[in-house]
């Protein structure tokens, strides 16, 4: 049987409209004068390896994911003291209890496996594994393995140091992923988060000459890497993945609690499904 031996590589997009979101109301003075916003956005890559041109194939490739973020904010009020800072994923599971074209178990797609599945160099007994909604460490600090950090994004001590970790932290659980055309699909999923030190990220705030509001430059995070051994070959219709990425600053001022919060809609994100194995990101 002939195949097609390439690498598939696609892209999340960078950067989101920022959109902010009120928890509860802030100080008139500060309301008057600033008007805070939060920009960012989150990176994903998936190599879906060797693509097959038989979608019953039962033979297998390497596949691999990395996620990586940036988190920014303008015009906090002076004296804000932020509480939280985090990026949050959710992407949708691989399920290996479906039954695939050829009749076998083992899933070619959609979704992707979670870093404590059996086939992903993530999991390590005491360190990272998952059965289910159960999860086992699965946990990291700074830039050592999984964690890197890239060189055309340097990861912030906010997000390598202290308090901070990228962690999972919710697996095989039904998430509502909100399309961009308006309507909403269910599927399993599973939750991965880059959570900053609070401490960290509040001595990076500035103030800023022209409004005299606190702005956070921008934090990068580190970059995850997960690689899926002896993963059953996807053909194009298979290769679809459900995403969506959401980033949080919560900061007080005065006594006074307010979440900023940007979201990026759910798509297909490597959508190569109707295309010929071109991915559409």
């Amino acid at each position: 049987m002939s195949q097609i031996s390439r690498r598939r590589l696609v892209k999340g997009a960078a950067w989101a409209t920022p959109v902010v979101i009120a928890s509860s109301a802030i100080p008139a003075y500060a309301a008057s004068q600033c008007n805070p916003t939060i920009a960012g956005g989150g990176y994903m890559n998936y190599d879906w390896g060797v693509v097959p041109t038989n979608p019953k194939t039962t033979a297998t490739t390497t596949q691999s994911l990395s996620i990586s973020a940036q988190i920014s904010a303008s015009q906090l009020p002076v004296g804000a003291v932020i509480t939280d800072i985090r990026f949050e994923y959710w992407i949708q599971s691989r399920d290996d209890g479906i039954t695939n074209p050829d009749g076998s178990s083992g899933s070619h797609g959609p979704g992707v496996y979670d870093p404590g599945n059996s086939h992903a160099s993530t999991r390590t007994a005491g360190t990272c594994t998952t059965s289910y909604s159960t999860i086992t460490g699965c946990s990291y600090k700074g830039t050592t393995t999984p964690l890197s950090s890239l060189a055309a994004r340097p990861a912030s001590s906010t997000f390598t140091s202290g308090t901070s970790k990228a962690a999972v932290t919710s697996n095989w659980v039904n998430h509502s992923f909100a399309k961009l055309n308006g309507s909403t699909v269910t599927a399993k999923a599973w939750q991965f988060q880059f959570i900053g030190d609070p401490k960290l990220a509040t001595a990076q705030l500035t103030k800023n000459a022209t409004t005299g509001c606190l702005d956070l430059p921008t934090l990068n995070t580190p970059q995850f890497y997960v690689s899926y051994a002896k993963v059953l070959q996807s053909a194009n219709t298979e290769r679809t993945i459900y995403v969506d990425r959401t980033a949080y600053i919560t900061y007080t001022v005065n006594g006074v609690s307010k979440t900023l919060t940007m979201y990026q809609p759910s798509k297909y994100l490597c959508d190569s499904s109707a295309s010929g194995g071109v991915n559409r990101c």
